[in-house]
């Protein structure tokens, strides 16, 4: 899929506030048929869920929560261990 394809799948839900990044190969630039997509708003990323197991292009897709964005960066890393730890944190309060 494309950047503009996922868009206009989202686009069409009436959800707004947005980016997309498509996961691709490093070596052959070709689409690893993953995407993110960050949402600006919570509610959004709600009616975005709502999307999961729908058909996209002829197939069936799967919408999940992530704990943090991919990609590596120092705010992400930084983000990723924050909520590692709160992960860690929930898991030994529900024990």
């Amino acid at each position: 899929a494309t950047d503009d394809q996922i868009r206009r799948f989202i686009d069409r839900k009436g959800i707004e506030g947005y980016t997309v990044r498509i996961l691709t190969d490093k070596t052959t630039k070709k689409s690893r048929g993953m995407a993110f997509v960050e949402f600006k708003r919570d509610r959004d990323a709600e009616e975005a869920l709502k999307l999961d197991y729908s058909l996209f292009l002829g197939r069936r897709i799967r919408v999940e929560r992530t704990a943090v964005g991919g990609g590596k960066n120092a705010r992400r890393d930084g983000r990723n261990s924050r909520a590692k730890k709160t992960q860690e944190e929930e898991r030994l309060t529900h024990v």
